[in-house]
């Protein structure tokens, strides 16, 4: 944005603000006062004042620059090298979580291992003690049944 622009934009505020032209000319000078004191390709600029008045909308994306596009160093990878450079990184860093994985998979099965084994015996002991109670059961009846027999054998 130009001087001459800037100083325009001024102008018209405060051309705003008063309601007679002439005494603001005296105060601030006229505008081809202005244009006198301006180079002359400040002067050509007619869009300036256009420009002023627009708010700038922010773009997505940055100007092109003028500049020819600066060819890349040899000290500084391309990100397609970076990327085939951290592959490996990558897959090491993956191939240790892998073998971390697998030795936890690895404890897991033993230790489901070790509870079916658990269970087996536990199921078995249990097996053993139901044998052991229906035995008990048993003997029990018998013995209710010979009391019984013998409470009527001795009525008798």
């Amino acid at each position: 944005m130009g001087v001459r622009a800037l100083l325009s934009g001024i102008f018209k505020k405060i051309k705003g603000r008063f309601s007679d032209e002439d005494d603001l000319e005296d105060e601030l000078g006229s505008d081809e006062d202005l244009e006198d004191d301006l180079p002359e390709d400040e002067e050509d600029d007619e869009d300036d004042l256009d420009d002023l008045n627009e708010k700038p909308e922010p773009s997505p994306t940055p100007p092109p620059s003028t500049k020819p596009p600066v060819s890349e160093s040899p000290l500084t990878p391309s990100p397609q090298a970076q990327k085939v450079s951290s592959v490996p990184h990558d897959s090491e860093k993956i191939s240790t979580e892998l073998a971390t994985i697998r030795t936890k998979i690895d404890l897991l099965e033993s230790h489901l291992q070790n509870i079916e084994s658990k269970e087996a015996l536990y199921k078995s002991e249990a097996d053993r003690y139901m044998q052991y109670l229906t035995y008990i059961s048993d003997k029990l009846d018998n013995l209710a049944r010979e009391h019984a027999e013998l409470e009527r054998l001795i009525r008798q």
